[in-house]
């Protein structure tokens, strides 16, 4: 009996801790300029975002700003279709060592996607940025390219 009663309270922790890993949403946002050496990194819950600068220079990273994120945000943000993004968009009009990078990490439940963009314009990335940005001062908005970036070079 008490072998059953182990194993009833062993499946129903497991089942709560299926429940939690479903529900835990997670987004990261890095930004890096090839001419300043510096990364920019946005860490988002479904209860804050985290802001956090560093030098290549730097062992570590500066939190530079934290707060609470609007509800509404988060949801839009979930909308975004992440799945059906390409993992790598790559700008050939760009030197590799030249122009922007762009580093998402997203996870929402068991769904978990990487995204990797250089200099490169991608619709949902930009209303991504666009959420991000409606949630941090303007010294902290995301600084991303623009619909008409020339991209199409062989």
């Amino acid at each position: 009996m008490k072998a059953i009663s182990f194993m009833i309270i062993m499946f129903s922790n497991l089942i709560a801790l299926q429940a939690q890993e479903t529900d835990k949403f997670e987004l990261y946002f890095s930004t890096y300029n090839h001419a300043e050496g510096i990364v920019d990194s946005y860490k988002i819950t479904d209860k804050e975002i985290v802001v956090s600068v560093k030098a290549l220079i730097e062992e570590r990273d500066s939190i530079v700003y934290t707060s609470k994120i609007r509800q509404d945000v988060i949801e839009k943000i979930k909308s975004i279709n992440f799945q059906s993004l390409e993992s790598y968009y790559y700008n050939n009009c760009i030197l590799a060592t030249s122009g922007k990078e762009y580093f998402i990490g997203f996870r929402y439940g068991i769904i978990l996607k990487r995204i990797s963009l250089h200099h490169y314009y991608q619709k949902n990335i930009g209303y991504l940025i666009e959420l991000i940005n409606l949630s941090v001062p303007g010294e902290y908005y995301i600084d991303y390219v623009k619909a008409d970036t020339e991209q199409g070079c062989p």
